[in-house]
């Protein structure tokens, strides 16, 4: 039997190493890399417009209010006496997953609220974006929320 010196260790460390290293290059150049939006900067330029948005929206009487029971809810407070002249985009948005982003267009009825099936999403955090127009007036809403179908 041969008997292991210090060369054989030095030989034996850097194997090992050059295999960790070859292992995390693997993994790195595997992992799926999202952008959080595809179109980052054009959206960073109209940053100050959305704060003019949010500033319209907390001026409300009644903030927006959301329900998740079997289905999910949103309903737009009584401020707007006329919900059918609201146009605007809703987005649930998913940051750990773009492909289960969603977007809509709004389209209320005097009811004031949209209603959409749970079983339409997957498990996990999303971001509600509402983006609207309402007698030429700009409004904001985001506000996270949590679906669990278990």
């Amino acid at each position: 039997m041969k008997k292991l010196n210090w060369g054989h260790g030095i030989f034996i460390a850097i194997a090992i190493m050059v295999l960790s290293m070859l292992a995390l290059v693997y993994k790195v150049t595997h992992e799926r890399v999202e952008l959080v939006t595809e179109d980052y900067y054009p959206k960073e330029l109209k940053f100050e417009d959305e704060i003019q948005k949010k500033k319209a929206t907390k001026q409300l009487k009644e903030p927006i209010t959301i329900e998740i029971t079997d289905s999910l809810k949103i309903i737009f407070p009584l401020d707007f006496d006329q919900p059918q002249l609201i146009k605007g985009e809703i987005w649930f948005y998913r940051a750990s997953k773009m492909s289960d982003d969603r977007r809509d267009s709004i389209h209320l009825g005097n009811n004031r609220t949209l209603t959409y099936p749970i079983s339409d999403f997957s498990s996990g955090k999303y971001d509600i974006i509402i983006d609207w127009k309402y007698l030429g007036k700009n409004f904001y809403f985001k506000e996270p929320i949590f679906i669990d179908k278990e």
